[in-house]
């Protein structure tokens, strides 16, 4: 890192892209699981994809359809909020929030039951975790800077 570039993979340029991680109602909301800190950031999230909307990419998570259907800690986690599975739950709340909904692209059909980002094949995989899941596309975790619910990915 130098003086004149505080990131640590030096400055930003149009192969950036900006991930906006699950900025969802669920989230933003008076929900089991809201998140405090999105009101805080949401003004950076928003001024970043309002400047650069063409490399702004929107994942939405998408819970199991009922407690029982993934195992394991998946399936204690949704035994104990079963009122948000897609069963049950306001689809209202897996939309992105409104002051971000409008800058995000229309969700690819199919999508409805993996937490990937809704955007082209090229990045279908997990990028929120910093890996990717389709074997198609590596990316390192190195290439994620992390900002509180929007990454920029690299």
């Amino acid at each position: 890192m130098t003086l004149s570039s505080p990131l640590p993979f030096g400055p930003l340029d149009r192969r950036t892209a900006h991930l906006c991680i699950d900025m969802q109602n669920l989230f933003a909301e008076d929900t089991p699981w809201h998140t405090p800190w999105m009101k805080r950031v949401l003004p950076a999230v928003i001024e970043i994809a309002e400047r650069h909307p063409e490399q702004t990419i929107f994942t939405r998570f998408i819970p199991a359809r009922h407690p029982d259907e993934l195992p394991g800690s998946w399936r204690r986690y949704y035994r104990r909020w079963p009122d948000l599975t897609l069963e049950r739950i306001d689809r209202r709340l897996l939309e992105v929030v409104p002051l971000l909904a409008r800058l995000a692209p229309p969700r690819a059909a199919g999508r409805e039951r993996c937490a990937q980002p809704d955007v082209n094949p090229r990045i279908s995989c997990a990028v929120s975790s910093g890996t990717s899941s389709c074997g198609q596309c590596p990316i390192p975790s190195s290439s994620i800077q992390s900002a509180c619910g929007s990454h920029l990915l690299r």
